[in-house]
């Protein structure tokens, strides 16, 4: 590391004890919320102007759990949070940084990576409300499923997770800005770090990971008629197809214009491909609703 990097570092780490000493750390663990906060109110309102018919899929899909309700109201977690103390650091957050967000997938150069894989709830705020929200989600989901853990158990897993985030903030900091830019997760990282009881559990999990590709997403939810050449299935209402020509036509001209702002190798790529069928697919649990196009 060089000198300047030392030095960078060694402010950072000043005034990091500074920002910290603003907020006691046990304040953190502190919460309190407006008497008239009215959740189901607060929603309605997130659900206004999605589309109408698909709200009751949504709700249906947040009342199956409390970590599929967490899943579905990250706006509401913001909401409270704003009554949190923070030390004032502001980035960009991913903004529902739960578990289920977190996945093993292919980069464009077919490595498997382990990283988050939604940012549709992205924006800048404090940093405090990521690392918030992930420990939550990991309360939630030891409780249920195949872990079923009792409150010290998930106090125990929640600790083993802060610990290892500080870490790896720890080990990042003392990297140079290009070694942090090209800093990733891999399937062999993974692997070698998986504990004796997880080893099969991430061996299964990488091999399907590598077994997703787009042909295979294809083959589930698209079918090919003489007539028609390559088109979606309808499936409602979890995949409907797109009738309405302004609606094509629209995604037609966003594809072009993303496929002009891409790098120049992967735009040449792209330009093999044309766009033939347009659907409307419902994902996840709090995008439900929303105008989510394949």
């Amino acid at each position: 590391m060089s000198d300047s990097s030392i030095n960078r570092l060694s402010m950072a780490k000043s005034e990091g004890k500074r920002l910290r000493k603003t907020v006691d750390r046990s304040d953190h663990a502190k919460l309190e919320l407006p008497k008239d906060r009215d959740v189901l109110g607060l929603i309605h309102q997130r659900n206004e102007g999605r589309i109408p018919e698909l709200i009751p899929v949504r709700m249906q899909r947040m009342s199956a759990s409390p970590f599929a309700f967490f899943r579905g109201s990250a706006d509401l977690m913001a909401y409270d949070l704003t009554a949190s103390p923070n030390i004032g650091l502001n980035m960009v957050i991913c903004g529902d940084a739960h578990l289920a967000n977190f996945g093993l997938f292919a980069s464009p150069e077919r490595r498997v990576l382990f990283d988050l894989n939604d940012f549709d709830e992205s924006s800048v705020g404090p940093w405090e409300w990521d690392i918030k929200r992930l420990a939550t989600s990991a309360v939630l989901a030891a409780r249920e499923g195949d872990v079923h853990a009792d409150d010290d158990e998930a106090r125990d897993i929640v600790i083993n997770l802060v610990n290892n985030y500080q870490d790896a903030i720890a080990e990042l900091a003392e990297k140079t800005i290009l070694d942090r830019f090209y800093s990733d997760i891999d399937a062999q990282w993974v692997s070698e770090h998986a504990g004796n009881r997880d080893s099969d559990f991430i061996g299964k999990s990488i091999d399907k990971a590598r077994s997703r590709t787009s042909l295979q997403a294809v083959r589930k939810i698209a079918t090919f008629t003489d007539k028609r050449g390559l088109h979606f299935q309808s499936d409602p209402p979890i995949l409907v197809p797109v009738t309405d020509e302004e609606e094509v036509d629209n995604m037609i001209a966003s594809f072009d214009t993303y496929v002009r702002n891409l790098p120049p190798a992967t735009n040449l790529l792209l330009k093999q491909f044309r766009l033939v069928d347009v659907a409307r697919r419902v994902v996840g649990v709090g995008s439900v609703g929303t105008h989510s196009l394949v």
